[in-house]
């Protein structure tokens, strides 16, 4: 009787924190030991099938079925006890009768109007006795509170898992987002601010909770009458493009608007979004200087093609009236004169044809380091002249890069001869190195510089070098570096210029045949 005693109070003890199989195999021995039965089997209901499932059973001979219909849980509803020469109902009736079972007793897993299983006891030798059906209840009791303990902790650990999730996706979405993110409570003083909204306004998150909002969102017009509004419960309210300040006093153009996070019939709070638009501006306006360049070069090309005709009239009617007159004739200086004038005319509207043609380019697959090196053997006899040292540094392995050979040999022996010619005078040093580098997109490009050691370039010229017909030279045209900049904005790099005194670095990239691995 004590062991008895024992293995009841050893059942009232067990709980979910064992887990659900433990405890079925714990839950079964002890009803072994308090019925001191031959057969004990859980079943319970399969999410794949209508009817039950044995889920674990002490059954040595495997005389009880491996499932029971769902029909049959209907007449096993309720608590019975079944023995030889009663009616049957059920598979399980029917197996008890033909297995030679001595009785069985069951017992329902859940409540009434939802069964999730049954427990049963049943034996072939020794009958039952008077507690052997009150023991079938108590397992199931024990059952169905584990099971109700073990569903309830999954949806506890899901709902964890979901609100995890939710946490974790709303700070992404607040660090990863463009858009400003400003959250109020309901007397619209900042709880918070992310990452993108410090970058906006200029402020960090500490320094701005519990401010009022107004006082960190400065507009050019209020925005405190639909941060009322959305105080109301308004949703989705949209202030539309606004200017808004930056904590230093300069101003954006910003998209506003205001969402309340409702709770029955108030609030919890007030989120603001803020759309910076400063860069579809600066896009917008880069797509009408593309336009803008893309008509001035139809019209420079056209007018350039007429000048050319003009000019080449003139100068075979120049040539003819020269050819007729006497070497002392006193016209033939003013006839030099003009020809000479056509001649500089005729290398500016070249220039200037180069300068419009230059994002029309034919690719090909082109070795830097090679035709660099071949535009510094052609040049060797001025840079000799102007007593200059010249060095070239080639990184290995520097990759092929597309582009056009004669635009780039174009672009170089502007660079090298510009570099020489501010070094005519005093003589100096050319170097020019080629290396592959890594851009923080990771992607390969090819960067060229050629540095000079001459005077240096002052910075108000420094400002316009690129510019079109920009030029410090009496004989220049002043689109030199501007068809240079136009033929590697062509082949989809850059070029830049640094320069100090004693010198000037010009920087060329341009992108490699492949990505770094």
């Amino acid at each position: 009787m004590e062991q008895f005693w024992e293995n009841l109070q050893e059942l009232l003890s067990v709980n979910d924190e064992l887990g659900l199989e433990d405890n079925l195999s714990k839950i079964l021995s002890i009803g072994k030991e308090l019925s001191g039965a031959e057969i004990v089997a859980i079943y319970l209901a399969n999410d794949q099938d209508p009817g039950f499932q044995c889920y674990g059973s002490i059954d040595p001979q495997k005389l009880l079925p491996a499932t029971l219909p769902a029909q049959d849980i209907i007449h096993l509803r309720k608590s019975q006890e079944w023995t030889p020469g009663k009616r049957y109902k059920t598979k399980l009736h029917d197996t008890a009768r033909n297995k030679n079972l001595v009785y069985f007793t069951s017992a329902p897993i859940g409540q009434l109007n939802a069964i999730i299983g049954l427990v049963i006891i049943a034996d072939t030798k020794n009958q039952a006795t008077d507690y052997t059906l009150q023991i079938t209840k108590l397992l199931a009791i024990t059952m169905t509170t584990i099971i109700q303990d073990h569903l309830q902790r999954l949806q506890i650990k899901e709902e964890l898992n979901v609100s995890d999730y939710r946490r974790r996706s709303s700070l992404i979405i607040e660090e990863q987002v463009h858009e400003g993110i400003i959250f109020t409570n309901p007397d619209l003083r900042i709880i918070k601010i992310n990452i993108s909204a410090e970058m906006m306004l200029g402020y960090k998150n500490e320094e701005v909770v519990g401010h009022q909002i107004d006082d960190i969102l400065i507009t050019t017009e209020p925005v405190l009458p639909s941060l009322k509004d959305a105080q109301r419960g308004n949703s989705n309210f949209n202030l539309g493009e606004l200017r808004a300040f930056r904590r230093n006093g300069d101003t954006f153009s910003a998209h506003i608007r205001t969402i309340p996070v409702k709770n029955g019939n108030g609030i919890d709070g007030i989120i603001v979004l803020i759309a910076d638009l400063s860069e579809i501006e600066k896009i917008q306006l880069h797509a009408k200087e593309l336009e803008k360049r893309s008509f001035l070069g139809e019209l420079t090309s056209i007018f350039a093609h007429e000048a050319r005709n003009s000019i080449n009239n003139i100068s075979t009617t120049t040539q003819r009236m020269a050819y007729n007159l006497e070497e002392s004739d006193p016209s033939r200086p003013s006839l030099d004169m003009i020809q000479q004038e056509c001649e500089r005319m005729e290398a500016l509207m070249k220039s200037v044809l180069s300068f419009s043609r230059s994002s029309e380019l034919d690719m090909e697959m082109v070795n830097l380091p090679a035709l660099i090196t071949h535009l510094l053997q052609r040049l060797r006899p001025r840079i000799t002249s102007y007593n200059v040292e010249d060095s070239i540094k080639i990184a290995p392995e520097c990759p092929n890069i597309r582009g056009n050979p004669r635009a780039l040999e174009q672009v170089f022996t502007n660079l090298v001869t510009n570099a020489l010619q501010v070094m005519r005078d005093t003589g100096g040093k050319l170097a020019i190195k080629v290396q592959p580098v890594r851009t923080p997109e990771n992607r390969l490009v090819v960067e060229t510089s050629v540095a000079d050691t001459g005077p240096g370039i002052p910075p108000e010229i420094l400002a316009k070098i690129f510019e079109p017909y920009y030029t410090t030279e009496k004989s220049g045209t002043g689109l030199g570096l501007a068809i240079a900049s136009r033929i590697i904005e062509a082949h989809k790099g850059t070029i830049e210029v640094k320069s100090f005194p004693g010198g000037s670095v010009f920087q060329v990239r341009l992108p490699g045949d492949n990505y770094l691995n």
